[in-house]
């Protein structure tokens, strides 16, 4: 998390005591953590998924990213749902066992979103 927010809050920043063992003071990481970044996403998503995983993950509850904010958001509806869409499911088909199907899915609406 202090990756992604930042340094903690310093009331619980001071109660870390083994904070020193990965981060510096300011919260970036030491360089003997061997920390690699993760290669699966291009920069562009990792960008988005990163602004969306930060209003998610807000030290304070209250300023936390409500669900629809979340399906609203920029990588959900750049990369995640359209994923969906193309997501290849399998389905039980009776007599013959697993089936491959293409089942495109599409985007939630306002309404789904509430119920």
């Amino acid at each position: 998390m202090v990756d992604c927010l930042g340094r903690l809050p310093q009331h619980w920043w001071k109660k870390w005591h083994d904070r020193a063992k990965f981060f510096n003071e300011d919260g970036s990481w030491k360089a003997e953590t061997g920390r690699a970044e993760d290669p699966a996403f291009t920069a562009t998503e990792a960008k988005s998924l990163e602004k969306m995983l930060k209003t998610m993950l807000e030290y304070e509850p209250t300023k936390r990213a409500t669900v629809n904010d979340v399906v609203d958001s920029q990588w959900m509806r750049a990369f995640a749902l359209p994923s969906l869409q193309k997501f290849t499911i399998l389905v039980l088909d009776g007599k013959a066992g697993y089936q491959i199907i293409q089942k495109p899915v599409a985007p939630p609406t306002a309404l789904q979103r509430i119920q």
